[in-house]
């Protein structure tokens, strides 16, 4: 493929394209997602030395990366849960200290509720979002077992092996990390 048709499918002008292969200028995420999509390569080969690739580039690689690595979403996962759990530790916390106006605003708006009705409302819903973020994991947990029987499991001799049940409850295991 020519320099000129190169430029033409990702939108951009051979000049461009010349000082890219150069190493005097990187294209924009947009320009530097078509060359990928054009190229047929992963858009990580190119970004190696490209020291201006934004945060959305790379905010979307991680977000495909979720779709496609189980380790990754796992993270996730247990950030989300974190991020509900602390949600739920700093309002416990802090309740009694706020203002009217600010527990309003959690809820989204006035209700026509006391306020104690009202803390025991964000509580209740607090709590509700970690049950069913517990559900909605129970499921995944379900749907990819084998997954995370190696994530859970220990290794030995390059092998990974499947805990016992005793052993995973006992939690003493030295091969876990």
């Amino acid at each position: 493929m020519t320099q000129k048709q190169l430029a033409k499918l990702i939108g951009t002008s051979v000049r461009d394209i010349q000082e890219v292969e150069e190493g005097t200028m990187y294209l924009n995420d947009e320009a530097l997602v078509e060359l990928a999509l054009v190229l047929e390569v992963p858009i990580e080969q190119l970004m190696v030395d490209n020291p201006e690739v934004s945060k959305t580039v790379q905010a979307g690689l991680i977000l495909e990366r979720i779709d496609t690595n189980f380790r990754y979403e796992t993270a996730v996962n247990d950030i989300n849960m974190i991020e509900l759990l602390y949600k739920k530790v700093r309002f416990e916390n802090e309740k009694d200290e706020l203002s009217d106006e600010d527990i309003d605003f959690i809820l989204g708006g006035n209700t026509e509720l006391d306020r104690e009705r009202k803390i025991e409302l964000i509580s209740f819903e607090n709590s509700q979002l970690i049950i069913n973020e517990i559900e909605r994991l129970e499921e995944k947990v379900k749907e990819k077992l084998d997954l995370y029987d190696e994530l859970f499991g220990y290794y030995q001799r390059g092998e990974s092996h499947k805990q016992s049940l005793k052993e995973l409850y006992d939690g003493k295991n030295p091969f876990k990390f």
